[in-house]
């Protein structure tokens, strides 16, 4: 390493042979005018002394530097023993070896690599002095050594770690947990957190504001408490929680038997006026109905121990205007309409299915639905009758008579009479009729496997349309549909027949079913569907039709062996 600048003029003399040299860039080797030795030498590069073996090498008469030098870099090779000092190449006396030595100081400043170097001016002895650092791989950093840690220091906010640059130690101070701060919640998994958080007295407690849901124990009361609206809440421990810890409530001078009852302003022991043992099941009843009123209701005598039930009112819920009635009365000779109908006791029509609406507001006339004038109540459909102030409701039902009356049940001159129809509103079913039979049919092979004649199957049903418009759907399950003793695989034809009146004549309806491929003594089930339009209000009758081909042997067979129902199902619906 570099030691440090010596002046020129210490080796201005010529008691020395100097070789000069201009460096190139990276240039190591250098050739000197004689062999030397490494102590022999004195070598500075730009003024700046080098150390032997450090900073450089020496082979017989080869200079060899440790790091390339820089382009243009001054290196000068001073070799020392050449002339003895004193003696000069030209033959004068030179200087004195004491004056040699005088002349070589030492300027001493802070080495970078540690260490330091002194010249003795007496012996003439340059001495330097390495660094001890034993760290920072030979930089100058200071020895692992030189390091320490010191005592723990008193807990105190955050913590800190602190370092004294003057004798190496560190000191750590550890953070108080209330000096802690962090940013979301800590998960402790199932670890515990264990502390006291007790106060001596509540006024000790810190603000419920400041710390909503905050639990603490406050010695002085002995209880706990937690932190909820601005106020500390007192909880209640094992011994409050009897009926003598209870706020409002007394048990002084409580004797067997009795109950406690609110006297307006706490509760305390009283005789139980039920006995002893309180109520039974069977101490409770239900009353009569109530006249519908209202929402409805549901009442309680605490006295009988009776619960009264009163129905509500359906409400006033809009209807069309053909399905609303108002009625009032006209003296007790009439009842008058307006709405749907008007006038005193005018005759209405209502239809099946639909829902009307009595406005009645005849005090002391009852408006009932009956039968006939004078007859029984009808009661089928109908809510809130007999009402003198409220609304009657009537839904026709499909099976409803053709004809009804409304009438006053105290007043007989008060009646009306009511005309039930059908309702046309398309897509309204009218009538279904179900039939179910357990007979069979058969059918003789043709000559040759030819196609049989179609032949009547199984039994005939009937339905009679209530409107001749109508629309019947006609279902026909046959669960048996086969061939027997037939010898060979057969194809079997089904399709519905329809006539109308007992003398009509029969018609296919429909597309026929089937070209079903049947093998010998087996069957299938199979189900018989058509829309029929058969414009009449006579009696119309639906029956299966079949015929085969194929075999030359055996039958054709439906529900053979009677054993299984066939069901017929005809539906009409209003179009």
């Amino acid at each position: 390493m570099p030691i440090n600048k010596i002046p020129q003029s210490a080796f201005s003399n010529d008691d020395m042979i100097v070789n000069t040299f201009t460096a190139t860039a990276g240039q190591t080797a250098f050739t000197l005018t004689r062999q030397v030795s490494v102590n022999s030498v004195l070598v500075h590069i730009n003024d700046v002394i080098q150390q032997p073996t450090v900073d450089y090498t020496v082979s017989g008469s080869t200079l060899t530097l440790t790091a390339g030098a820089t382009v243009g870099d001054d290196v000068r090779v001073r070799i020392l023993s050449e002339n003895p000092l004193g003696v000069s190449s030209s033959g004068g006396s030179g200087i004195s070896l004491a004056q040699a030595r005088a002349g070589i100081s030492v300027t001493t400043v802070a080495a970078s690599g540690g260490g330091s170097l002194s010249y003795n001016s007496t012996s003439g002895v340059l001495t330097f002095a390495p660094s001890t650092n034993s760290g920072g791989g030979g930089g100058s950093g200071i020895a692992l050594t030189d390091l320490s840690v010191a005592s723990e220091g008193t807990a105190s906010g955050n913590g800190s770690l602190a370092y004294n640059n003057s004798n190496g130690q560190f000191t750590y101070t550890p953070p108080t947990l209330n000096g802690l701060t962090n940013a979301g919640d800590v998960d402790f998994g199932s670890n515990k957190i264990l502390y006291s958080n007790h106060y001596a007295q509540l006024s000790d407690l810190p603000s419920a504001s400041t710390y909503h849901g905050m639990f603490a124990h406050v010695h002085g009361t002995g209880k706990a408490y937690y932190a909820h609206a601005g106020n500390w809440v007192a909880l209640a421990d094992a011994s409050q929680l009897t009926l003598d810890g209870l706020t409002g409530v007394s048990t002084s001078g409580v004797t067997s038997g009795q109950v406690l009852k609110y006297n307006g302003t706490s509760w305390a022991p009283a005789a139980d006026s039920a006995g002893s043992s309180g109520i039974a099941l069977g101490d409770i009843s239900v009353g009569a109905e109530g006249t519908a009123s209202g929402d409805g209701s549901l009442a309680y005598n605490n006295s009988t121990g009776v619960f009264t039930y009163t129905p509500p009112i359906i409400p006033s819920v809009a209807l069309p205007d053909d399905q609303e009635f108002g009625v009032t009365a006209s003296g007790s000779a009439a009842y008058t309409f307006s709405g749907a109908a008007t006038g005193n006791n005018p005759t209405i029509t209502l239809q099946r299915g639909k829902t009307y609406r009595f406005d009645v507001n005849a005090s002391g006339h009852p408006f009932m639905i009956r039968v006939s004038n004078g007859g029984s109540n009808y009661t089928n459909g109908v809510e809130n009758a007999g009402t003198q102030s409220g609304a009657v409701y009537f839904t026709v039902p499909d099976d409803a008579p053709n004809s009804l009356v409304y009438q006053c049940s105290v007043h007989a001159a008060m009646v009306g009479t009511i005309n039930i129809v059908n309702n046309y509103s398309a897509g309204h079913v009218l009538q279904s009729v179900v039939y179910k039979a357990a007979t069979e049919t058969n059918l003789n092979y043709a000559s040759g496997g030819a196609m049989t004649a179609w032949t009547a199957a199984l039994n005939d049903a009937t339905i009679t349309p209530k409107q001749a418009d109508s629309k019947i759907q006609v279902t026909m399950h046959i669960p048996w549909v086969g061939i027997a003793n037939g010898g060979a695989t057969g194809e079997i034809q089904l399709q519905i027949y329809r006539k109308i009146g007992s003398g009509g004549t029969w018609t296919a309806i429909g597309n026929h079913q089937g070209g079903a491929y049947i093998a010998n003594n087996t069957y299938i089930q199979s189900t018989l569907y058509e829309d029929d339009l058969p414009n009449t209000t006579n009696v119309v009758y639906y029956r299966p039709y079949f015929r085969g081909r194929y075999i030359s042997t055996g039958q054709y067979s439906l529900n053979r062996g009677s054993n299984q129902y066939y069901v017929y199902n005809f539906t009409e619906i209003a179009q």
